[in-house]
């Protein structure tokens, strides 16, 4: 016994055709991106894709520490031997932190009747 989809060819080409509308260029570009992967190889193109991804992380940090330091003139990010000698320079070292780690408490440590 046939399924409905193949005793409806023309039902079939209909849907593939609305997705083929809906996807429109998106379908070119996953076809360039697959040859891409072939042609490179999986390392070599996760190799690319994550240098980039880093890179432009990395001028977002950038920019947000510059903003800090503007707005805040107490604002510094210690050396890793600083952290070591005194851990406590993490709290001044990522904005907010306080704020979020007394949230984080206050949500953990709720009583069951707050949270109900």
């Amino acid at each position: 016994m046939k399924t409905s989809m193949e005793k409806r060819p023309v039902l079939r080409f209909i849907v593939v055709a609305l997705i083929l509308l809906v996807a429109g260029a998106e379908i070119g570009i996953a076809l360039q991106l697959v040859g891409v992967i072939d042609l490179v190889g999986v390392e070599l193109f996760l190799t690319f894709f994550f240098g980039g991804v880093l890179w432009r992380f990395r001028v977002a940090v950038h920019i947000i520490k510059a903003t800090l330091e503007r707005l805040d003139p107490f604002f510094f990010v210690p050396t890793r031997s600083q952290v070591i000698s005194c851990p406590t320079l993490l709290v001044h070292a990522v904005p907010g932190l306080i704020c979020i780690c007394l949230v984080g408490y206050v949500a953990i440590n709720a009583s069951a009747e707050w949270t109900t």
